[in-house]
């Protein structure tokens, strides 16, 4: 997607909310709802759903442009502030994609999120940032499977928020990997830390 098209998409988001604060929801969704569908743009449906409340006449057809996109950010944010999301429907584009950090924010912010499943998807990833977030922030995620991945990742970084902030971490196994790693900053604050 081009710029300008982003800005056309901006500009109808922002025309749809003056509008809804000059002649009110219920009108605007009587004289716009099939010209939304018609455009058929996903950011569009996400939009109008979201100023709405999701009180479209057509809400479900919206939100199918807003799935047939496949897009995991889209998903996620129609799930967290559209009431009414089919929240297994976006959980599954979510997981589909694969993509650490926004199998995060899915099960971190959506209730009825399958967590176990996109748990899965960022241990699988390797991604040291979001399996850290996850042990984190989701209380019953497997902190020793997610401690694992980001011992394996070798960041100084992760180990060094991981061993500082997540109960029951291998403090020792982290120390090691900022020991061996090049980062002078890391092993400076540890030294900090313990002294």
């Amino acid at each position: 997607m081009e710029d300008k098209d982003i800005v056309k998409i901006v500009q109808v988001i922002l025309s749809i909310n003056e509008l809804t604060k000059k002649i009110g929801i219920e009108r605007v969704v009587e004289e716009y709802d099939d010209i939304i569908i018609g455009i058929n743009n996903p950011l569009i449906s996400y939009g109008y759903c979201r100023i709405t409340n999701g009180k479209t006449k057509r809400f479900k057809e919206n939100e199918q442009i807003v799935l047939n996109a496949n897009d995991p950010e889209i998903s996620y944010l129609f799930c967290r502030y559209v009431p009414g999301a089919d929240i297994p429907q976006h959980g599954k584009v979510v997981l589909k994609s694969k993509n650490p950090h926004f199998n995060f924010l899915f099960m971190r912010d959506i209730k009825g999120a399958d967590i176990p499943a996109h748990e899965q998807v960022i241990i699988e990833s390797g991604n040291a940032k979001e399996n850290y977030n996850t042990s984190l922030y989701i209380e019953t995620s497997d902190k020793k499977a997610h401690e694992k991945v980001v011992l394996n990742s070798h960041s100084a970084e992760y180990s060094y928020l991981y061993e500082r902030n997540v109960k029951g971490a291998d403090v020792e196994a982290h120390k090691q990997v900022i020991e061996e790693s090049n980062s002078e900053v890391y092993k400076k604050l540890v030294k900090l830390v313990n002294n």
